[in-house]
């Protein structure tokens, strides 16, 4: 019985914290918490490299070297890949995930706060209401791809918060088995509407400060506690404790 009681403060305790978790591993750094690298722009060089290709789940892949790319941003925006609202990403996809990503003046104060960011399958959008300063310019959407399995995961666990140093090659890229299709890379970040994303086959990736780790930390912690003490609770039933 005591065994069962403590199960049911630990889970009493879960479910308190699990919703404020939730709600706060989300957050944005305060202005004053963001990186001075995240003060620069992007830079880009002449890739001066040629066409190569790899393969990804059996799949031959071309790729089209655009220009090397180093970027610096706080991630404010990412599309859920296992989400049903996105139906163009699975395992199998050689995209990952959509990172969208905020830099220079636009985190120079917390205006960035008021304004809402969202990702749909290929896109960044945001609103804001009258007042707040937004450069579009100093905003950009991300389409990574890779050949390593590790970075793979570590762009999988990018999460909204997290301020990141990326580096690699703004690319156009194609399945072999659509050659009349090439996914093209903006080569600007001035540009708008369809085309304007960059398509950058990942290289590097650091984070260089996880947004809100301690929210994170007690959201995972809920979260598993919750699916995991009910089964616990019923071993326990069946062998009579």
């Amino acid at each position: 019985m005591k065994i069962q009681g403590g199960l049911n403060v630990i889970f009493l305790a879960a479910l308190a914290i699990a919703p404020l978790a939730w709600f706060q591993k989300g957050r944005l750094p305060a202005a004053s918490e963001i990186r001075q690298e995240l003060c620069q722009s992007p830079t880009q060089r002449e890739a001066g490299e040629t066409r190569f290709a790899f393969s990804y789940k059996g799949r031959p892949y071309n790729v089209q070297p655009l220009a090397r790319y180093d970027l610096w941003g706080l991630v404010v925006s990412h599309n859920h890949t296992t989400g049903l609202a996105d139906i163009y990403h699975n395992g199998k996809s050689l995209d990952t995930k959509d990172v969208c990503v905020i830099w220079g003046e636009n985190v120079a104060t917390d205006d960035f706060h008021r304004v809402k960011f969202w990702n749909g399958p290929w896109t960044c959008n945001w609103r804001y209401p009258d007042g707040v300063n937004l450069r579009p310019s100093e905003v950009s959407n991300n389409h990574l791809i890779t050949d390593q399995e590790s970075l793979r995961t570590d762009i999988a666990r990018l999460r909204v918060g997290d301020q990141i140093h990326l580096t690699g090659r703004l690319v156009a890229y194609q399945d072999a088995a659509q050659p009349e299709f090439w996914r093209n890379s903006s080569l600007t970040r001035y540009d708008t509407g369809n085309g304007a994303c960059e398509v950058v086959f990942v290289q590097g990736l650091t984070v260089l400060q996880r947004g809100a780790p301690s929210w994170n930390l007690l959201w995972s912690a809920s979260f598993w506690l919750l699916l995991l003490i009910p089964v616990v609770k019923l071993g326990l039933n069946l062998i009579g404790h």
